[in-house]
């Protein structure tokens, strides 16, 4: 992607971020945590705090004290994040594969039999 791709991503990645708000106790911290993974997603040469900052037109030592001393609650945000990969990107259950056509269901699990409707013939000689 792209830095243009990745702007027109912007909405959703507020929708999906918005996902964590009860994580943090205050607004501010939630919009530098936007600040923060957008920075992170951007086309900038350097991925650190003071460029992405900057960019974002923030002090550095902002985002910076938002690394550093804010609290949010951890365990919920890995929790919930663990949720959200779970929800949006399991693999589908496989169906139960399925018998061949020429037998049917009996019942139970463990007992096939073929059709009912079908003749059948000894392959005995006659004596």
């Amino acid at each position: 992607m792209d830095a243009t791709e990745i702007a027109g991503l912007e909405s959703e990645l507020a929708d999906f971020l918005s996902e964590f708000n009860d994580c943090f106790g205050r607004s501010e911290p939630r919009e530098h945590l936007r600040t923060y993974v957008s920075g992170q997603l951007s086309d900038l040469e350097r991925k650190s705090v003071e460029p992405m900052a900057l960019a974002a037109d923030m002090p550095p030592r902002t985002l910076q004290r938002f690394l550093e001393l804010v609290e949010w609650d951890e365990q919920r945000l890995r929790d919930k994040l663990q949720q959200t990969i779970a929800r949006d990107h399991a693999a589908p259950v496989p169906a139960a594969p399925r018998p061949p056509c020429d037998l049917q269901f009996a019942g139970r699990l463990q007992e096939i039999r073929p059709p009912s409707n079908r003749a059948t013939t000894s392959l005995r000689p006659r004596a």
